[in-house]
Formats: structure tokens, sequence, C-alpha cells
């Protein structure tokens, strides 16, 4: 519900843009986009739902792409589960075009996996002041044995900054919850959600030119 728009608005204008989808999982977002290159990865060989994506198989922290390939980067409910984030950070600069964007999505980092939803609210039954790691995590009970890691939003800010990364823009997604119980009644899910706190929250980064991030190349503007 409040993903795939909010990446997508994000994201923005794409006909004459080059786009690396880091991390593609399904590979929906070619669905809801056509820019002019298509690229996604992942670490499994990621599926083609589109005629024309070029697909490869990459992990974030050591891609093969040449620096400066992409004028965005999107990166979708995909650092959480990477342990070296800095690294990955300083890649998606790495293989950005000066002028370039990335844009983050991520399960809001203190409420995913910190509690559960009460029918008045949210109960938090987990430290979510310090960083921990869970493991054997399996995403919908399927994918995986994975490890999550718990991580406060300004450790995503920081690293991005420190990755040279200028940040331009964050949102938190809230469920609408009127909206939820219709899109639920027609779906037959279990799945319980609140509007008292975010689902999703959403950063985007600019490289900007006129300095020198810990990557080593110029951000761009």
């Amino acid at each position: 519900m409040g993903l795939i728009p909010n990446v997508v608005n994000l994201v923005g204008p794409v006909s004459t843009k080059c786009v690396l989808d880091a991390g593609c999982g399904t590979g929906w977002l070619f669905e809801e986009l056509d820019p002019a290159e298509a690229w996604q990865c992942d670490l499994a060989p990621p599926p083609t739902r589109r005629p024309g994506v070029k697909s490869t198989r990459e992990d974030i922290t050591n891609m093969s792409y040449p620096s400066d390939r992409f004028d965005v980067v999107v990166s979708s409910l995909v650092l959480m589960w990477v342990s070296d984030l800095a690294t990955s950070l300083r890649e998606f600069h790495r293989v950005t075009k000066p002028g370039g964007r990335l844009v983050v999505a991520l399960v809001h980092p203190y409420f995913a996996h910190a509690g559960y939803v009460v029918d008045d609210g949210f109960v938090i039954n987990r430290d979510v002041s310090r960083e921990q790691e869970l493991s054997d995590y399996l995403i919908s009970g399927i994918v995986g044995p994975l490890t999550y890691y718990h991580r406060r939003p300004e450790t995503y800010y920081n690293e991005a900054l420190r990755a040279g990364w200028q940040l331009t823009q964050f949102l938190d997604w809230f469920v609408d919850m009127e909206h939820y119980e219709q899109f639920a009644a027609d779906r037959r899910t279990t799945t319980r959600r609140t509007g008292w706190v975010p689902t999703f929250t959403f950063f985007v980064g600019e490289k900007y030119p006129d300095k020198v991030g810990a990557s080593g190349s110029r951000h761009a503007g």
C-alpha cells in the first residue's frame, strides 16, 4: 500500500534516466517505472518481469558496475538485511553519476519487529534504543533464514552522510486504516496493522560534485 507509491513518487520522472534497483527482490520496480535504461540486481538471480530490464547477480557491498554509471539508485527494503551498512552506502555512491540520486525505503526502524499491534495502538516489547541482530528471520514465513539488523534511524542517515550523500528528503508513512480495512477485506489477510505508528520510512540522497565523500568520488548535484 504505502511502499510502491512512495518509492515511485520519490524516484520521479525517469524517461531519460538510467536506473538501478539494488536488491530488487521480486522485480516490481520496473513494472511501475519505465526508464531509458533499467538495471536490477540481487544476491540470487533476479527475475525479469519486463522485457529490456538488465539483470545481474550482485553483492551490494561490492558491485561489478563501473563508477558513475546510474542516474538513480533505488534501495527498497534492503539495507536492514545488510550487515555492512557503511560499505553498501559507499558502493551506491560510487556507482551513481554526479547529479544522481539515491532513494532508500526501510521498514520503520523503531517499530518493525519491535512489538505488536493491539486494538487501540502498538505495544513495544523490545529495547529499540540499542542496535540488535535478529537471527533466523523468515520474511512472510518463507524467505530466509535472514538476519534483521535493528538500527536506529540516525544510523542510516549518518552512514549515508559519511558515504558522501547529501540528504534532501525524509518521509514517514502511516497506514490509512479506513483504506487498509477495505484492502484487507478484499484480500482476506490476517495481518494486523495500526495507524498509530509509521510502517515505512524513506530518505533521498543526492550526489554533489563539489564535495568528496568517504567513497573518494565526488558527490553530485
